[in-house]
């Protein structure tokens, strides 16, 4: 009940007493649906009222300081600034009050929900002149009189009415309906008498944290004075809300990659099933070299007894080679298909590693319960945000050029994993040929070429991130991904190169 009709009826004399001859000495907002206003008696005396007003909880509160944030705030309502109040009034059967100001303006503080605003009226009628929540666009229109609501609340309009509670007295909420049985006309009058003079409740209703002018449900504190009730539950409200609403948000960044994790383990398993249930390469060239003499030059394909299954296997060839090289091609790539599923081994067991961290982490902070215990976790960093792996724009030195992305790697170990984890089959990559330096990788994109300019930039990156960033022209080697391959025991950044394009430029930085 904290923004309902007779609950801001008991609020607004006590804000009254505050503002009464205080002029607004500022007004601005630093956060998203939030303002704060700050009133003052020559400079003493300091009053201020922040309003909360996102959609899923709209509130006021307030103090006597407020420290202002040095940054990324804005300023606002300046036509008031210097007014003084002369009053504060109450809308009828509206939840809805205005401050009235000496100039005749008027700031209206319309609580309804997620549809909650701030608006200012030059006078006591016509449209606002400004709208604090613009994206609320009925406000930007809306006259000032229509705040006030007139209702037939006498005992002969709620007998003759078949639904009175809802059409009679559509301002009670939801809470008195918990109270007391409201089908007949006495217990509607105990109602209004008990929200007429009113202690202030704060309390536990169906598992929710509400205000209410009736002790209903689990009465945790009560207080006599409307700002003293409201304060408390704003803090105690605000604290729950955001923090279930950062947990709720851990949750789902650990979810994502816990499942992303999850898919990525899949693909390993299906591409080592497949590699381990298929014929093996060295088996192929084995197979080729027992039958040499039956293989014609210069064909595509060729059926072959493969005398492992005792069946007839058809191999791909390339007819540009002897049947004796096709078998060396199949031997070297499967010595390449052995790094691959050594590779492949080592990376399920990290992955497993990760879904194993990433579940104890959801459970951890399954149990927890309050801010304290959820800044206590390890993975919970000091900026309020779940540690993850940094993405690639933290982990290389970037260029975006041409619509193209060109990571570069930052020292041998980084280069590694440039190469290895980020880069895929179908990306460029380039580096400084004979002479030690940076890995350099071209971003492959769907149904694209990589133009030849995109090509010469990333070179000239290439260049100027080795030794031989000081001659004027420098030989750069680049290919697919998929030529470049690092065997097991190699230096950190060391590998080898299967095939290579050569081109010729000048070493110039990312800038």
């Amino acid at each position: 009940m904290h923004n309902n009709y007779y609950f801001l009826r008991q609020l607004v004399p006590r804000i009254e007493l505050e503002l009464m001859g205080k002029q607004l000495l500022t007004c601005f907002s630093q956060n998203k649906d939030e303002l704060i206003l700050g009133f003052s008696n020559q400079g003493h005396d300091e009053f201020y009222i922040k309003a909360d007003l996102t959609s899923q909880f709209a509130c006021l509160s307030f103090s006597n300081s407020f420290a202002r944030a040095k940054r990324n705030s804005v300023d606002l309502f300046s036509e008031l600034i210097g007014q003084s109040v002369l009053g504060v009034d109450q809308f009828l059967n509206e939840r809805a009050f205005s401050l009235r100001f000496s100039k005749g303006a008027r700031l209206v503080f319309k609580m309804f929900g997620n549809q909650s605003n701030v608006l200012v009226y030059p006078t006591a009628e016509g449209v606002p002149s400004a709208v604090f929540r613009g994206r609320v666009k009925q406000d930007v229109n809306r006259e000032f009189v229509s705040f006030n609501r007139s209702l037939n609340q006498e005992k002969d309009d709620f007998e003759n009415n078949p639904d009175g509670i809802k059409n009679v007295f559509p301002t009670f909420g939801d809470l008195p309906r918990a109270y007391r049985d409201l089908s007949n006309w006495e217990g509607v009058n105990e109602i209004l008498e008990k929200i007429s003079a009113p202690k202030y409740y704060l309390i536990e209703h169906n598992e929710k944290l509400r205000l209410s002018l009736l002790d209903v449900g689990n009465v945790i504190k009560v207080f006599s004075d409307p700002l003293d009730a409201v304060n408390e539950f704003y803090y105690q409200r605000s604290g729950k809300y955001y923090f279930s609403k950062e947990k709720k948000r851990l949750q789902s960044e650990i979810g994502k990659q816990l499942k992303q994790t999850r898919n990525y383990l899949n693909g390993l398993r299906l591409r080592l099933d497949l590699i381990e249930k298929g014929q093996s390469l060295e088996e192929i060239g084995h197979i080729i070299m027992a039958n040499l003499h039956l293989i014609p030059e210069g064909v595509n394909q060729v059926d072959l007894l493969n005398f492992y299954s005792n069946d007839t296997i058809k191999i791909d060839l390339k007819p540009r080679l002897s049947p004796q090289k096709n078998a060396e091609r199949y031997y070297r790539k499967s010595k390449n298909q052995k790094i691959e599923i050594d590779v492949i081994k080592d990376n399920l067991k990290q992955a497993l590693s990760k879904i194993e961290a990433w579940e104890t982490e959801l459970d951890q902070l399954e149990e927890v319960l309050d801010f304290k215990s959820l800044k206590a976790l390890r993975f919970y960093s000091k900026d309020g945000k779940a540690d993850k792996p940094a993405q690639a724009e933290e982990r290389f030195k970037t260029l975006e050029f041409q619509g193209f992305r060109i990571y570069i790697g930052r020292n041998s170990k980084n280069n590694d994993e440039l190469t290895q984890r980020e880069a895929f089959k179908d990306d460029l990559w380039l580096h400084a040929k004979d002479v030690s330096g940076s890995h350099v990788v071209i971003k492959y994109q769907a149904g694209k070429k990589f133009p030849k300019s995109v090509i010469e930039r990333a070179a000239e990156v290439a260049a100027y991130h080795s030794k031989r960033k000081k001659d004027s022209l420098c030989p750069v080697i680049f290919t697919p991904k998929k030529y470049v391959r690092k065997v097991k025991g190699a230096p950190a950044g060391a590998v080898i190169v299967e095939r290579e394009e050569v081109i010729m430029v000048s070493p110039r930085d990312i800038r």
